[in-house]
């Protein structure tokens, strides 16, 4: 549930929206801090480590179903020292997305990660939104909003034109294949733009218009681990037990095929 006051009728009321996967919760978990997105990584999969024999536990406390991604490495033959799908950060990502390997009763984690806005051209890898077993995502476009600049904007005929044209990679996402030959990204989703809520303070006169333009990997990305929860919620419901890759199945098999590379 997303609540945000309006103004409606001369008065500031209290208004709340149905998210995209309404039963579900949100875990925050800081990881990009001095290298802790392994220790952030674990802890969020139910992992707790041991400082008398420096090993880590599976507990299943603490266990997120989904770890959504939108952060990367773009310079990664200098800091990884190999080939994304291969490096180290893949490597960690695709155990952690398979059941039983880390821990016999280590269900996995449904990874979703932006594939990075480094692109245009074949190859643009950044680890480890290129891991294998990851739903790696892409950045499309939604032209709506050129409406709201005017049909006529330079960046309306840049990218495209108004809300017509929608649904084509945008020029800087990245693309595969990543070093080991795989396609890349699995999906792609909503990255140029969207509307977002922004500070009451910010909006002009009573604040209606306080709202923010959006956009990158960091919108695709969530937006799709919204679509995974939903999945999972679906699967739940239904009495089935979900791996993380029948999660990334189901999406694959019931996106739109865009007809490009």
């Amino acid at each position: 549930i997303i609540s945000s006051p309006l103004y409606v009728d001369g008065e500031w009321r209290l208004h709340s929206l149905v998210g995209m996967a309404p039963e579900t919760s949100i875990m925050a978990v800081k990881s990009l801090w001095i290298g802790d997105i392994f220790f952030g990584w674990m802890w969020a999969s139910g992992f707790d480590f041991n400082v008398t024999d420096s090993k880590w536990y599976y507990t299943g406390e603490h266990k997120a179903d989904i770890i959504s991604n939108s952060w990367g490495i773009s310079e990664w033959p200098f800091y990884l020292s190999a080939g994304v799908g291969y490096d180290a950060l893949s490597l960690i990502e695709d155990a952690l997305s398979l059941p039983s390997f880390l821990y016999p009763d280590y269900p996995g984690t449904v990874f979703v990660h932006s594939v990075g806005n480094g692109g245009f051209g074949y190859g643009t890898m950044t680890s480890p939104g290129f891991s294998s077993l990851s739903i790696s995502v892409g950045a499309t476009t939604a032209m709506h909003i050129m409406e709201f600049w005017g049909r006529h904007h330079s960046l309306a005929s840049h990218y495209g034109g108004p809300s017509t044209f929608r649904d084509d990679p945008i020029s800087w996402t990245n693309r595969g294949p990543n070093a080991l030959g795989e396609p890349k990204p699995d999906v792609m989703s909503i990255g140029f733009w969207g509307y977002v809520s922004g500070p009451i303070n910010l909006g002009e006169g009573d604040g209606f218009t306080s709202s923010e333009i959006f956009g990158g990997g960091s919108l695709a990305t969530p937006l799709t681990a919204g679509g995974a929860a939903l999945v999972i919620q679906s699967l739940k419901t239904a009495g089935i037990k979900h791996t993380p890759q029948m999660v990334k199945t189901i999406i694959q098999s019931t996106a739109d095929d865009m007809s490009n590379d």
